[in-house]
């Protein structure tokens, strides 16, 4: 008989929300992977069969039981590849009618009672381009999971097109083991001991108010938008060298910057954010297809900072923090912690920021140039989510927002106060905290050039601000 699991701690907060609001698309996932040439759909068929033999999570369904939530691997499912055709123009792949299909795709309701969370469907552009987009619910699988995915699909096609048989390792463990272990672990005493200094750390954890325009009462759904920001190379390299000469690594410089954005923004002297932290430490789970992740909490407290160098400091001593205690599961510290928990406002922070360390299969934005492709969120879960990730040499920073909150020229002033921020930290890293000069802030003057009267700046053009060769760029609107 088949056997049904516990939900990991993870997997269980997302249950909960989808119980909350069952026609959520809020975790649903998306990962596109082009195919140039001719297309053998046979073989691309035995690769994702293949595919979802090895890998547990992409068999597994959920189901409630007496009030409780529980995992069932199936031993084999029927695969379905649904099949769109764009009208076999290339253009196609770079314009509306492309886009109009992947947000449709993200924007449709996984029903939990018929099976797996989980959508192949395959996008024929041209007889020399195919598109196969994976649509997949968060329960199953995290971001790691997608790199995994892409590169093993890649060598069961080529194998499957040549004859030859895989040679992929066998997958001996799944998410369902490390749902078991963590069952297991939250009853000990040693865990019971992390509990508590956990919640001692967040105790006085306040909620972060940045929405100062709009009441969050009127909040009725997860409604997003994104504004794009990027570092180049230049600019990178100045702020690596701060980096490197403080003992920080570029994720840590990165964070005690938008530490000091979120302090400026909210005079708040403890910030608190989460930050995706991922279980995959031993080497078991490092190839695993699955939720192998927790959100880590960060916490720094402004009160005796006096420069951005002791900043960097601080925020070393969080991440280490977190990661010393990254096997206390998020939702067991809300809960311990009695938090309410509801879908309008996560309990312990309203932040989050990601440094992504695996190469994003997130499909970009068609038509995009190498500074700009990415995609903008139609649906974002926290209040504002700030990810860092690889484009091409340059960094790029997308700050998701919630539109119930905030105002898009609101974001667009704070991604553009980030890289002012950089600018001055690569000029002077030992600058006072209190010294550090945002652009149109209204309790700061400016002196005329060539006299010695001021000026308010508060009455300056709002700008959208841009990174360009290690300079910020103003464009005035």
């Amino acid at each position: 008989a088949v056997q049904e699991l516990e939900l990991s701690c993870a997997q269980e907060g997302i249950w909960f929300v989808e119980q909350l609001n069952p026609q959520s698309c809020l975790n649903n996932l998306l990962m596109a992977i082009d195919f140039d040439g001719e297309l053998d759909q046979r073989a691309l068929r035995v690769a994702l069969k293949e595919l979802v033999r090895r890998h547990a999570s992409l068999r597994t369904s959920f189901r409630e039981v007496h009030g409780k939530p529980l995992q069932r691997v199936e031993p084999d499912v029927h695969l379905v590849i649904n099949f769109r055709d764009t009208g076999g123009e290339d253009a196609a792949h770079d314009g509306a009618e492309y886009r109009e299909y992947l947000e449709e795709e993200r924007l449709k309701a996984f029903d939990f009672s018929k099976g797996p969370p989980i959508r192949f469907t395959l996008v024929r552009v041209s007889d020399c381009l195919h598109v196969l987009v994976m649509c997949v619910h968060h329960i199953l699988v995290d971001g790691w999971s997608f790199s995994i995915l892409q590169r093993e699909l890649e060598q069961l096609y080529s194998d499957a097109v040549s004859g030859n048989k895989s040679d992929l390792d066998a997958v001996f463990f799944d998410s369902a083991d490390l749902a078991w272990w963590q069952r297991h672990w939250i009853k000990t005493e040693e865990f019971k001991l992390r509990l508590e200094r956990c919640k001692d750390r967040f105790r006085r954890s306040n909620v972060l108010r940045l929405d100062d325009a709009q009441g969050r009462a009127a909040i009725d759904s997860f409604a997003g938008d994104s504004e794009f920001l990027v570092l180049d190379a230049q600019c990178r390299r100045k702020l690596s060298m701060v980096s490197v000469r403080h003992g920080a690594t570029e994720f840590v410089t990165l964070l005690a910057v938008f530490y000091l954005l979120l302090h400026r923004y909210s005079d708040q002297v403890d910030i608190v954010i989460g930050s995706p932290v991922t279980l995959r430490s031993q080497s078991e789970f490092k190839d695993i297809v699955g939720l192998l992740a927790n959100m880590g909490v960060l916490s720094v407290n402004f009160s005796d900072i006096p420069d951005f160098l002791t900043l960097i400091d601080r925020t070393k001593e969080a991440v280490a923090w977190a990661l010393e205690h990254v096997d206390v599961p998020y939702e067991t510290l809300v809960q311990a912690m009695r938090r309410t928990r509801d879908t309008a406002i996560n309990p312990l922070f309203q932040v989050v920021f990601n440094f992504e360390t695996q190469p994003s299969i997130e499909p970009p934005d068609p038509g995009a140039t190498t500074l700009d492709q990415g995609r903008s969120r139609s649906l974002v879960q926290n209040d504002l989510e700030v990810n860092c990730s690889e484009r091409s040499g340059f960094l790029q920073l997308r700050f998701d927002y919630r539109t119930d909150l905030f105002e898009a020229d609101k974001i667009r002033r704070m991604a553009g106060h980030y890289l002012e921020l950089i600018e001055q930290i690569v000029a002077d890293p030992k600058c006072a905290v209190s010294d550090f000069y945002l652009s149109g802030e209204t309790r700061h003057k400016l002196p005329v050039a060539g006299s010695n009267s001021t000026q308010d700046v508060h009455s300056e053009p709002e700008r959208n601000t841009k990174m360009k060769s290690g300079k910020i760029q103003d464009i005035y609107e």
